[in-house]
């Protein structure tokens, strides 16, 4: 597989004047939050933004405490608490529903939030509860049609009896299931495979296996398959893959990999990888962390403590930057709205499609929100890089 390495030499650029920093997790009277805050992810076109809390003084749609997973709404400025447990792991979210694995039993559930219809994907077509272990990332297409998981369950389809995570599509409009990790030809694996990105559309999605889809053909490491839904046709097999997300166009797919820890963009037509956080030859390994992708496929935003050349980073922390990967123009996110750097550490990044939008969180006192002196706990904020989503979203 062909690796590049994308511009050497950054086009630095300073934030639109218009740029502007919101708090997510801040109370009624501009305080942050009374604890820790992390963000998520926001929807691609910016509307919805999510993250995580500790904190139990953010106000919320209908009252109550908001420690637990909250949906922010950039039209109204309101935050819907979906989740009590904090640590929830929700992968998706249209705005409309969102996914969640539930306990007792444990269980993969499609909820949606106006109409309170929650409903259990990890079923087989009768709509018996999945049997097994289920894996903790599962990715689901717009509207909730599409669920794409990994469990060791033998209940889901005839036939397994392979005692591994396999990776099943579950069909939320008609209620059938398949499992999509099998040989080429039928055949079930002896290895696990676990569940990684699927389009919006839900016509591509992407699996992690351990051992080869051809039968006798050798693997040293795991692949990424991508795969074309409902056909099954293998459209790319990336060796030594990993965790990563697909584009909505499903011709990319980005993915990270360690030593040095990297984001890479992967060409699915020819195959080409392409390293994107690059930007200086003498760039430390390992540094580069919190990856977010566009699901346009056009931008990147990471957390980094290297002082980029061009933005007088002088903080020696943690900042977040973001990228326009047509040209590799590079922004730093981490300012507050005089232009003043982060005076703590930025992590853990999520990017709106056209790079309008950047979500992340923060220990910065010096943010949009008021931090008592010397606390530091960690805060979600929103960078509006155009003041297009309150143009956009305002009623």
């Amino acid at each position: 597989m062909t690796i590049r390495t994308l511009a050497l030499l950054p086009l630095c650029f300073a934030l639109p004047a218009g740029a502007q920093q919101f708090a997510l997790s801040v109370d009624a009277v501009g305080n942050c939050g009374a604890g820790n805050s992390t963000a998520k992810m926001i929807t691609p076109d910016g509307r919805y933004s999510l993250f995580t809390t500790n904190a139990s003084n953010l106000p919320i749609v209908g009252g109550g405490s908001s420690t637990g997973l909250i949906l922010y709404d950039h039209r109204q400025r309101t935050r819907t608490k979906l989740l009590p447990n904090s640590s929830a792991n929700l992968v998706d979210v249209s705005g409309t529903t969102y996914v969640y694995l539930a306990s007792s039993p444990s269980t993969i559930r499609v909820k949606n939030i106006a109409s309170g219809v929650d409903l259990p994907a990890s079923t087989d077509a009768a709509g018996n509860l999945a049997n097994g272990t289920l894996g903790a990332s599962f990715f689901v297409s717009s509207g909730a049609r599409y669920v794409l998981f990994n469990a060791t369950s033998n209940n889901l389809v005839a036939n397994d009896t392979n005692n591994r995570h396999d990776v099943f599509l579950k069909d939320m409009l008609t209620g059938a299931i398949k499992r999509v990790s099998e040989r080429v030809g039928g055949g079930q694996l002896t290895d696990d495979s676990y569940a990684l990105s699927i389009t919006p559309d839900g016509s591509l999605y992407v699996f992690e296996s351990r051992i080869s889809l051809v039968t006798g053909q050798p693997m040293t490491n795991a692949s990424c398959f991508i795969v074309r839904n409902p056909s099954g046709e293998i459209v790319r097999e990336i060796p030594a893959c990993g965790d990563g997300e697909i584009s909505a166009d499903g011709q990319s797919y980005f993915l990270t990999r360690n030593f040095p820890r990297s984001a890479y963009r992967v060409d699915i037509a020819s195959g080409v990888s392409t390293r994107i956080d690059f930007v200086e030859t003498n760039q430390l390994s390992n540094d580069n962390i919190g990856f977010g992708f566009s699901r346009d496929g056009k931008w990147l935003c990471w957390s980094t403590p290297i002082a980029y050349p061009g933005f007088n980073d002088m903080n020696n922390t943690a900042d977040i930057y973001f990228r326009r990967l047509s040209d590799a123009a590079l922004f730093r996110a981490s300012v507050n709205n005089t232009g003043i750097e982060a005076n703590m550490g930025s992590t853990q990044c999520s990017i709106a499609d056209g790079g309008s939008a950047v979500l992340f969180n923060s220990q910065a006192t010096n943010f949009a929100c008021t931090e008592p002196a010397g606390v530091g706990d960690n805060d979600v904020f929103l960078l509006d890089r155009d003041r297009i989503l309150l143009g956009r979203f305002e009623p």
